[in-house]
């Protein structure tokens, strides 16, 4: 299982996410599920927010859910899951967080 930190990826990298063990902390305490736009490619999901991209490969849009994407919101010690659903706005090409 590994965590990984939004905060800690810089713009265009890439990581192989197993959704099944992996957890993505978005990490600021400014950043909010509005703020961030997910782009479905293949079998890799981009995450767009704070004027970078990240790539998670190996991982449908499907995939995600408030088990492995968190947020740490306004200075709250516990991550809390503010994707409890991701909506597709674009079927099978673009959703975003909601």
């Amino acid at each position: 299982m590994a965590k990984y930190f939004f905060s800690s990826f810089a713009d265009g990298d890439a990581v192989a996410f197993d959704p099944q063990a992996d957890v993505l902390l978005f990490d600021n305490w400014f950043l909010s599920p509005d703020a961030v736009s997910v782009l479905s490619r293949n079998l890799s999901v981009v995450l767009m927010a704070e004027n970078r991209r990240v790539t998670l490969t190996g991982v449908t849009v499907d995939q995600l859910n408030a088990s492995n994407v968190h947020f740490i919101g306004y200075n709250l010690g516990e991550p809390h899951s503010a994707v409890a659903a991701i909506t597709p706005a674009i079927p099978a090409y673009e959703i975003s967080i909601a």
